[in-house]
């Protein structure tokens, strides 16, 4: 039986503002680092039966309940789970660990934080067995580095970096390419889906993200939502639910998932096609990767692709 999100510890951004970044961890109660990484958070993961995991990039959200699915790191085939929580991570990414209090109580949230100080990660355990596995984390025995500003690279590529893009695509499997979102947030894929080739990759006008969305939702039709945040993606199958907007958010909802989307801040939509899959790629203002949609590897992909191929091209150039 799926479990269903409770409404007093709801993920959905209609519902209470949850915290973004460490300065706010800290304005809200006590906050307590401990001793991990990405690895940590994927193995713990597993060990829980009850808990509301959360990715939020500022530009789409995905929420779930239960626990994760088997440990994969960025070495590992791609699989989604049909029951479970999919949590794809590069266990080389620099990321600090915190427990702070939830509606659970004490050190019942944990999150994690990227080298910006921002929270793109949360796990909130509801039960007191899920309690337990929280507060089984060793606390740091030193402070972590401080928040530093990302560097923004120029908006260039090299020569060898598209070689190798147009070398891998055929070979490379959906787990490589979503490997590629784990790199410095998605920007140095963007920049070479522009050479790779038009039957590889190309522009979709981003404008009708939204009635794609409806479509898929209208017709029940099963599909991957996909966010990526700081060296890891979260994902999980849309199984039904209603959807509806509230300004630029798009809110897909079901008993068991939530899943947002901020129309106004996709600036670049790409579907991209390789071996027998498509996906469609979307990117924020600032280049990074928010979402991704994708086929069900059960479903008809043979349907899903013709549907990607119909979406009408973009003319707008981008600098």
């Amino acid at each position: 039986m799926p479990q269903t999100i409770p409404s007093s510890c709801s993920a959905c951004p209609a519902d209470r503002e949850l915290p973004r970044s460490l300065s706010a961890l800290e304005a809200s109660g006590p906050v307590t680092f401990v001793e991990g990484n990405l690895a940590t958070v994927a193995l713990l993961g597993t060990n829980l039966d009850n808990a509301l995991i959360t990715t939020n990039n500022s530009v789409a959200l995905l929420s779930g309940m239960g626990g994760l699915a088997a440990y994969q790191d960025c070495s590992k085939p791609f699989r989604i789970s049909q029951r479970r929580i999919t949590l794809r991570i590069d266990a080389s990414a620099q990321v600090d660990l915190a427990l702070c209090a939830g509606q659970a109580g004490a050190n019942t949230v944990l999150n994690t934080l990227d080298r910006e100080g921002n929270v793109s990660h949360r796990i909130e355990a509801n039960d007191d067995y899920d309690k337990r596995v929280l507060r089984s984390l060793r606390r740091c025995t030193k402070e972590p580095a401080p928040p530093q500003p990302e560097r923004h690279t120029e908006n260039l590529i090299s020569l060898s970096a598209v070689r190798n893009a147009r070398d891998r695509w055929v070979t490379s499997d959906s787990g490589r390419h979503l490997n590629d979102l784990c790199i410095a947030r998605g920007r140095d894929r963007l920049r070479t889906l522009r050479h790779v080739g038009r039957s590889r990759a190309w522009r979709v006008d981003g404008n009708v993200v939204t009635s794609f969305i409806e479509c898929l939702c209208e017709r029940d039709m099963q599909h991957m939502r996909l966010v990526p945040g700081n060296g890891f993606v979260l994902g999980d199958l849309f199984r039904g639910g209603t959807l509806q907007q509230l300004d630029r958010i798009l809110l897909s909802t079901s008993p068991s998932s939530r899943f947002a989307l901020d129309i106004g801040q996709v600036r670049d939509c790409w579907a991209t096609r390789f071996r027998t899959v498509s996906h469609l790629e979307l990117y924020s203002d600032d280049n990074r990767v928010a979402a991704v949609l994708a086929p069900d590897p059960h479903s008809d992909i043979k349907h899903w692709n013709e549907m990607l191929a119909c979406l009408p091209p973009a003319f707008r150039a981008v600098p």
